[in-house]
């Protein structure tokens, strides 16, 4: 449990929304410093943090250039940096690859697998495409209304996990590497 109020939970968590939390008239590395301010880092650690993010979503050669004038898939890119920035436990990524080109969703996937690769993360990634579900899960989906069987929406997932049945949205959600829980 804890109160979403509480900031030490807070720090724990990184949203990655699908409407884009960016500053279209910083450039790139101020918008990823002011999110990391916001979760306390400051000074030397700042700085490290906030190029190994841009480095991690591969925008640190554009880190001075206005996010406004990104792509949309660098701009998916870099909200992605804006939740990492802080190495939160829980990681949280609402349709992260909605609206962008083939190669930008290529490299958001690998975002996403290093990502899970990592020891110590959760990371909760809703999508309406069942492509991305099956390439990600490996926990079963949750519940959040409507129903589906192993033979409609997501038969791949569902018998990777042994599950005779499992309920979801239309926005499916994948949950995956670490087994801790948030308290």
């Amino acid at each position: 449990g804890g109160s979403p109020r509480d900031p030490v939970l807070r720090a724990r968590i990184g949203l990655a929304p699908q409407s884009l939390a960016l500053y279209e008239n910083l450039s790139g590395r101020e918008n990823i410093a002011f999110f990391a301010r916001m979760f306390g880092l400051h000074g030397a650690h700042l700085a490290r943090r906030v190029d190994a993010a841009l480095d991690f979503v591969q925008l640190a050669d554009r880190q001075h250039d206005r996010a406004g004038g990104y792509s949309g898939g660098m701009q998916r890119r870099l909200n992605l940096a804006a939740a990492i920035v802080h190495e939160p436990e829980l990681i949280l990524l609402d349709e992260p690859t909605a609206g962008v080109d083939p190669e930008s969703r290529n490299a958001l996937f690998e975002n996403v697998l290093a990502l899970k690769a990592a020891a110590g993360r959760t990371i909760v990634y809703t999508t309406h495409y069942m492509e991305e579900v099956e390439r990600f899960a490996t926990a079963s989906p949750l519940s959040i209304a409507g129903a589906c069987s192993p033979s409609t929406a997501c038969p791949a997932c569902c018998a990777r996990m042994a599950v005779r049945r499992c309920s979801w949205s239309s926005a499916a959600v994948a949950a995956s590497a670490s087994r801790q829980r948030i308290r």
